[in-house]
């Protein structure tokens, strides 16, 4: 397990490929009241870890496309680094993922590139 919090000089992860087989939870962590800024999630690609958890991150590029590659991961967590879009193509491409951000009743009409209002209060409604 490696927890990165609140490392602002940290914006590439390409530093990070010798751990691609070594971890099995990975933690990019802002703080309460900076997020942490990270340019891509593409050197991420491949890797072996279970968890991902981005709390408190601003991905630049938006794009979950690597985390497609990564056969191992089951619960990627966190903070909303990606659109809607970005989450459903993640849901599609692994299916089996506990993710919460694939479930329109946590977002936020209008929030970040989220789904429709429409969506979000018909599962909202359907959760009771």
């Amino acid at each position: 397990m490696l927890t990165i919090e609140n490392a602002k000089h940290i914006f590439e992860l390409d530093w990070m490929a010798p751990m691609k087989d070594r971890l099995r939870v990975l933690g990019l962590e802002g703080a309460i009241d900076t997020n942490q800024r990270i340019a891509s999630l593409d050197p991420l690609a491949g890797f072996t870890f279970e968890a991902l958890q981005c709390i408190s991150v601003t991905l630049k590029s938006k794009d979950l496309t690597p985390l497609h590659s990564c056969p191992n991961l089951r619960f990627p967590d966190g903070a909303v680094i990606s659109d809607w879009k970005g989450y459903k193509a993640l849901e599609a491409a692994k299916p089996d993922l506990f993710c919460g951000w694939f479930n329109a009743m946590y977002w936020h009409s209008g929030w970040r590139g989220g789904p429709p209002k429409e969506l979000i209060e018909k599962a909202q409604q359907e959760q009771g």
